[in-house]
């Protein structure tokens, strides 16, 4: 009974990681390429890119509530998932805009356009990973010195090379990204017995 109560749970929470990567793949990360045709002929090389996503999300959802079950970080499963965001991240900040050389100086520019605001919520929580990260290396005012100048970094570099614009309230969305993540790590880090990094 016992065994079958665990195997009810792993299926159950596989179908709703499952489930969750799918409402996010189709209702938020979809509005976004929508907007970027340079992003959206990228992924349209791929014929696959979809159930690529959603089966690499599910995978990495549900892994992680397995090891929340059983409170073990399993260190491969955040080595894979940590490269597997880096390239996501890549190309969210890099292949999205053809060219395109602007400065925004306005911190709330997101509110001036339509998906505007889920734009600014999916910049806030494709940061959230690198907090976290940044959360298991460092004190609290090296975090605040190395997401910032990662932040600065990017945004300076999107600029430069004419792949988006170095926007004020871009800078506030990934901060608020990484502080969030620092301290969903700092909070949570006690309730794991193994740290992986």
């Amino acid at each position: 009974m016992e065994q079958a109560k665990k195997w009810l749970n792993y299926g159950g929470s596989l179908i709703l990681a499952g489930l969750a990567s799918y409402l996010a793949v189709e209702l938020l990360m979809r509005e976004v390429i929508a907007r970027s045709a340079r992003l959206e002929r990228v992924l349209a090389r791929f014929d696959f890119t979809d159930v690529l996503l959603i089966g690499a999300m599910t995978l990495a959802l549900w892994l992680f509530y397995l090891q929340w079950l059983k409170r073990t970080l399993w260190p491969v499963y955040w080595y894979l998932a940590y490269s597997l965001y880096a390239c996501l991240l890549f190309v969210m900040l890099f292949t999205k805009a053809d060219t395109s050389h602007a400065v925004s100086l306005n911190p709330l520019d997101f509110l001036n356009w339509h998906p505007g605001v889920l734009e600014f919520l999916l910049n806030v929580v494709a940061f959230i990973p690198l907090g976290a990260w940044y959360g298991a290396h460092s004190r609290p005012w090296e975090f605040v010195i190395i997401a910032l100048v990662t932040i600065l970094g990017i945004e300076t570099a999107q600029y430069v090379f004419y792949l988006g614009i170095f926007a004020v309230s871009d800078i506030l969305a990934n901060f608020l990204g990484c502080t969030l993540g620092y301290l969903v790590y700092r909070r949570y880090r006690s309730y794991f017995i193994h740290a992986p990094f």
